[in-house]
């Protein structure tokens, strides 16, 4: 699974702010140095790469009909990108990437597996395709006017799909599950097309980029448009359950303030060592920020229901988690990972962990959801650490394993907390008494 595809999927969570992080914590002088071979053979096994639960399918043809559209982006660009065609030498360097780029996308597309999953790569295919076949329509011409109205034209649609995002359903988690994979997608669309701004450098490769984030938004805004059609056309006899998504988000921030607080340290926490920076990094990471809540009272403001119950759910998985650490912690059960064998064990201890949990990852649920989005995260762990292995490699030097160390007990207490999330998750529809 690639590394980009990984970070969509671990998101604003604690998770997201973790990943990626690993230059960071290279070089504190007091941590454990480990033999970057020894290190490297921690991760000898996979975890479980499992798909995402899909709410509902495309219909027949909608995957196709995206791959041609990208094809024929694509085929804007001559098959031979000679310095005849081309003469700069960069902007020729960089349409061969996007083209390269936009192709192993395709690939990915065709390897998803179901078309509800292919649908997100037919969105990143379009958009790599759109960006290498504008880029080099701009050489010639200067398309800043069409692609600017183009832009505003999407941003109207995409708030529009949104605030149409359905609670309706005839049945709840499968509802649910559907209207928060679309609000996540149609929310992110939206963060693409405002940030694209900042790589405009003006010349063609700058619109080649506001072209693609469009693309990417009008793709997102198709495929939630269709999504939502074909699960309206599945419900009989629908229950409008947006009632029930607002009672239950105030008994959830009720529930969830006890383990929101501001950042504090493993000793005003627990009983832990203060100069260990492995358990710093654990306790930071695990701690619940106001942050957190205070995103889902930013998605409920907005009437994204379905976004702030899976914060939701999350929270309360993180604030278990937290306790099961400090639990750790208060009982001296967490040594320093001054082996390799130390860092392995806590590893294979999160991935029994995910295997020992009764989680169907197919269930049409947010609990599989956050499932199988928790368990993926060993997999960015995991490439965190081997790109430590490889610069330690490059610089002739041993690798620091304190932050993996933590991640990966984190993790394992993140994993082992789940059900009990769940549990309460169910209690707060349970209290409504309007579940069906």
């Amino acid at each position: 699974m690639k590394r980009r595809q990984l970070l969509g999927l671990v998101g604003g969570t604690a998770l997201g702010a973790a990943a990626g992080c690993s230059s960071l914590f290279d070089g504190d002088d007091a941590d454990p140095r480990l033999d970057p071979d020894e290190v490297a053979a921690i991760v000898s096994e996979s975890p479980p790469d499992i798909a995402r639960p899909a709410p509902i399918q495309p219909a027949a043809g909608v995957v196709e009909s995206g791959l041609n559209r990208g094809d024929e982006l694509l085929a804007r660009l001559p098959d031979s990108l000679s310095s005849e065609a081309i003469p700069d030498e960069d902007v020729r360097r960089e349409l061969t990437q996007l083209r390269e780029r936009a192709r192993q996308k395709r690939t990915e597309v065709e390897a998803a597996p179901t078309d509800f999953h292919a649908l997100r790569e037919v969105a990143r295919f379009r958009q790599r395709a759109r960006n290498a076949g504008t880029t080099y329509e701009a050489l010639d011409s200067d398309r800043r006017e069409s692609i600017e109205s183009e832009r505003t034209d999407v941003e109207r649609a995409l708030g529009t799909q949104l605030a149409q995002v359905q609670y309706a359903g005839e049945d709840c988690d499968r509802t649910l599950l559907l209207a928060a994979r679309l609000e996540d997608s149609l929310t992110a669309a939206q963060r693409a097309l405002a940030r694209s701004y900042d790589h405009d450098d003006g010349g063609a490769p700058g619109l080649g980029q506001l072209a693609a984030d469009a693309e990417y938004a009008r793709a997102i805004t198709d495929t939630a448009a269709h999504l939502s059609e074909r699960h309206s056309a599945t419900v009989q006899t629908p229950t409008e359950f947006t009632q029930t998504f607002d009672a239950v988000l105030a008994r959830a921030r009720a529930d969830l303030a006890e383990y929101v607080r501001a950042k504090e340290s493993p000793e005003e926490l627990a009983d832990a060592a203060a100069d260990r920076s492995d358990v710093a990094r654990l306790v930071d990471i695990a701690q619940v920020s106001p942050e957190r809540l205070q995103q889902l009272n930013e998605h409920a403001q907005r009437r994204q229901l379905a976004l702030a119950l899976d914060s939701a759910l999350d929270m309360a998985m993180e604030g278990r988690a937290l306790e099961a650490i400090l639990s750790r912690l208060n009982d001296d059960d967490f040594p320093p990972p001054e082996t390799a064998d130390r860092v392995r064990e806590e590893r294979d201890a999160a991935l029994t962990a995910a295997e020992n949990i009764d989680i169907d990852p197919a269930e049409q649920s947010l609990g599989a959801d956050i499932y199988v989005r928790t368990v993926q995260w060993a997999h960015l762990i995991d490439e965190s650490l081997l790109e430590s292995v490889s610069r330690a490699r490059e610089e002739d030097r041993d690798v620091n394993p304190s932050l993996y160390y933590a991640q990966y007990a984190n993790l394992h207490a993140r994993l082992d907390s789940l059900p009990a999330a769940i549990d309460a998750f169910q209690r707060w529809f349970d209290i409504t008494h309007s579940k069906p």
